[in-house]
């Protein structure tokens, strides 16, 4: 497993992380817990240190199946957290990052985790109307208390997360990154230059449709959040589909499977930190596990039709 420095915590985390979305049984289908348990300390002893939850998956549920998972090894772990996205009795979803909320959110995720302090507790969404400097105050506020140890955020853009720094101190940003959507590489380029953040990329399997697993024809349905996204329906869903392709090009002439492509190519951009994936068994962590120590060779890109690594792949 490869390692990186988180911002500048001088911490050191997994160049991959667990995307826990998974364990909340709502956002990708239901979940068996004990599949899930399982997942998740394989992960650890494949040498993955880095955890990344929400209260919101599951509506909590995704936070107390990962405590229950890990037990007392929670504590010596990555656990990164998020607030923002609130929610009601009857399952609707909203955002809010006020202070009032941010601290109800934070005793919420601090007993569901078990911790006196979350590792690291980032903004999942703006809200639009809590404003930078009152946010971070509350944030700043937490930290001083000691329940929380270090600040990230999510789906921010430049502007925002120059707003932030300029009234605390956030480590790490996370931005959906994969090769079919590479949009946001400058943003997180920007974030690592100007701050000296950790990137994180999250949704780096374009919600599992390049991984190889599904097909062009492929119905969701339910809960499942691909029943509501752009990106998996058309003619976006084409164009995912059409790298697809490229990918499993490459996968047939190297050996990997189209998940380890796809994940090989996001961790090798220079633009960032941490790749999550989103797991839900024991074997698809260990299939991820396989895309690092692995050379990214310059035919790989080739292939891609990527000039090189240090440029997102055309939006074409």
């Amino acid at each position: 497993m490869e390692y990186i420095d988180l911002g500048r915590t001088g911490l050191r985390v997994s160049r991959i992380g667990f995307g826990c979305a998974t364990l909340g049984g709502y956002d990708y289908g239901p979940v068996d817990d004990e599949t899930s348990m399982a997942a998740v300390r394989r992960a650890v002893d494949l040498g993955i240190t880095f955890f990344d939850v929400a209260d919101v998956y599951g509506f909590g549920r995704a936070e107390t199946v990962l405590r229950r998972a890990l037990g007392p090894r929670l504590r010596d772990l990555m656990i990164a957290t998020k607030f923002g996205a609130a929610w009601t009795e009857d399952g609707r979803t909203f955002r809010d990052i006020s202070p009032a909320y941010l601290r109800r959110a934070l005793e919420g995720s601090l007993r569901r985790l078990g911790l006196d302090a979350i590792p690291l507790y980032q903004i999942h969404w703006p809200d639009g109307s809590t404003r930078w400097d009152d946010c971070m105050a509350e944030l700043e506020a937490c930290r001083a208390e000691g329940k929380v140890q270090h600040v990230g955020a999510s789906n921010l853009s430049p502007a925002d997360v120059t707003a932030c720094q300029r009234s605390g101190r956030l480590e790490s940003l996370q931005l959906p990154f994969s090769l079919a959507e590479p949009d946001h590489a400058e943003a997180m380029a920007a974030a690592r230059r100007d701050w000296q953040m950790s990137t994180l990329a999250y949704n780096v399997l374009a919600h599992g449709l390049l991984s190889g697993k599904y097909t062009r024809d492929a119905v969701f349905s339910g809960t499942d959040l691909r029943t509501r996204v752009a990106l998996v329906q058309e003619p976006q869903r084409g164009r995912v589909f059409a790298r697809l392709e490229r990918i499993q090009r490459v996968a047939a002439n190297s050996g990997r499977s189209c998940l380890q492509v796809a994940l090989a190519w996001t961790l090798a951009h220079p633009s960032v930190s941490v790749a999550l994936v989103g797991t839900r068994t024991a074997a698809q962590i260990e299939e991820s596990a396989g895309a690092t120590g692995w050379p990214w060779l310059p035919d790989y890109s080739t292939m891609l039709d990527v000039a090189d690594t240090s440029v997102p792949l055309s939006s074409s």
